[in-house]
């Protein structure tokens, strides 16, 4: 019994790993939060609605490996889009940043 509970556990957990996804592309955002076999999670945020993308990278192996939390304040009911345990975190912030500074700049020329 006491496998079964850990390879089940075991189990959850990869899925949960392997199917929770962070999508950015060049018009909007999705956040897909895998909870269980039957529950998940789908946020959307357009780009023009993003207020604040910040990152936070805390402990000595998060530092040592470079990965933490990516948080995205929209404008939206739901205010904030999370991405966890993410690789180069500085680097997501900055590209989420660049894309909507061109949406917008794009939303000005009328294009």
């Amino acid at each position: 019994m006491w496998y079964l509970v850990t390879l089940g556990f075991a189990f959850e957990k990869f899925l949960n790993w392997y199917y929770s996804v962070f999508i950015i592309t060049n018009e909007r955002m999705v956040d897909i939060d895998f909870v269980n076999l039957l529950y998940r999670v789908v946020s959307y945020a357009n780009l023009n609605h993003i207020e604040e993308p910040t990152m936070a990278v805390g402990g000595i192996l998060r530092s040592m490996f470079r990965y933490g939390d990516v948080h995205v304040s929209t404008a939206a009911e739901k205010s904030t889009l999370e991405a966890l345990a993410v690789p180069y975190p500085d680097k997501v912030v900055n590209i989420i940043s660049q894309l909507s500074e061109e949406l917008e700049k794009r939303r000005e020329r009328g294009e």
